[in-house]
């Protein structure tokens, strides 16, 4: 009977996920995505933003990925934020025609607030129609920007991009995080969009529209900043 009460107990405790893990996999499987068969829209000015704290050793490689992309933005438009740095981020950025912000807040600390003052700054000081969160450590695809112009032009308020692991075939390590990114970045996503619900933003490679930092600012600071302010949009 105590075996009975346990397993039962466990099989109840695991029905939401397992009925959850069931709708995605059959939602991923009517593949009704389709691309935006539209021009891309040049007017569209997106601009870049690049929270960075102690990433001297990777930023610059994300930078050249950056600026080898398609219909890139203009190189002002592309902001590291050196966030609280103790290394060389800012030399190393600074190395490039971009545009380097310093952000010293010891009583502030975290990637919201780097994103926040970002924001800040951009929606002050330019008239993008677009941001796109580009992680310090990550390497973009070439027709990131274009998707995203896309994504704004056909009205869209928020996207995400799928994010994976750039060397999935390295070691055992790199092949289990790939399984992991696949399914929660790309399949997670992709069956959400199939059903008509909300794909989220997942912190890196998400983009939001002007209009949406305008109406609802970028003010999550807690250690899940991007479901906090996913959470507020979906409200």
């Amino acid at each position: 009977m105590i075996i009975e009460a346990v397993f039962f107990l466990l099989l109840l405790i695991t029905l939401p996920g397992t009925l959850e893990l069931g709708f995605l996999t059959v939602m991923a499987w009517t593949n009704r995505m389709k691309p935006y068969n539209i021009p891309i829209p040049t007017e569209i000015r997106l601009a870049v933003i690049i929270p960075a704290h102690n990433e001297e050793q990777v930023i610059a490689n994300t930078l050249d990925s950056i600026l080898s992309s398609d219909n890139r933005p203009d190189n002002r438009d592309i902001v590291v934020v050196a966030d609280n740095c103790s290394d060389k981020t800012f030399d190393v950025a600074s190395g490039y025609d971009v545009t380097v912000l310093v952000r010293d807040d010891e009583n502030n600390r975290g990637k919201g607030y780097a994103l926040n003052f970002a924001f800040n700054y951009l929606l002050e000081t330019g008239d993008h129609d677009g941001f796109v969160v580009v992680d310090a450590d990550t390497c973009v695809d070439a027709n990131i920007f274009d998707e995203f112009r896309k994504l704004f032009g056909c009205g869209g308020h928020a996207g995400q991009a799928v994010y994976r692991v750039k060397n999935p075939e390295a070691s055992l390590r790199t092949r289990l995080m790939n399984i992991s990114f696949l399914a929660f970045d790309m399949l997670r996503p992709m069956a959400r969009e199939n059903a008509g619900l909300s794909v989220g933003i997942l912190g890196n490679g998400f983009g939001l529209a002007r209009t949406t930092v305008t109406e609802i600012p970028y003010d999550a600071f807690s250690i899940v900043e991007d479901l906090e302010y996913h959470l507020r949009l979906v409200r």
